[in-house]
């Protein structure tokens, strides 16, 4: 829950409420009201017992024998590639010229052009 208002009334009453973050415009700017004592206490409680806490292990995890476990394994990179943009090309082959066959010829298509009758006259 997050409060933002303009009205110096409703922010004087949101203040007063714990962990409850105010939100309020300053000229052009949107400014976030700073905690109050008691949110810090609160945060601080709560937090604690974060840190406190048992760890919760999963039934059948390797997590709470007493065997030692083998360091992880660092993946091998191999070699590098070079940078392709400071490469040269590689030159093309010329393509071998296909020749038409002797005994077919390609038809041409006449093709007329279509005048309307505004562009004749």
């Amino acid at each position: 829950l997050c409060v933002m208002t303009e009205d110096a009334e409703l922010q004087s009453k949101i203040i007063i409420l714990v962990g409850v973050p105010l939100l309020r415009f300053s000229r052009k700017n949107i400014v976030l009201e700073p905690p109050t004592r008691e949110s810090k206490v609160i945060a601080e409680v709560a937090a604690q017992e974060i840190v406190n806490a048992k760890p919760v292990t999963m039934a059948g995890s390797h997590a709470d024998s007493n065997e030692p476990q083998a360091p992880a394994r660092r993946r091998r990179h191999g070699p590098k590639e070079p940078n392709p943009l400071s490469c040269k090309k590689k030159k093309k082959k010329a393509p071998v010229p296909v020749q038409p066959k002797e005994g077919i010829t390609k038809k041409h298509r006449r093709r007329r052009s279509r005048h309307t009758n505004a562009q004749n006259h």
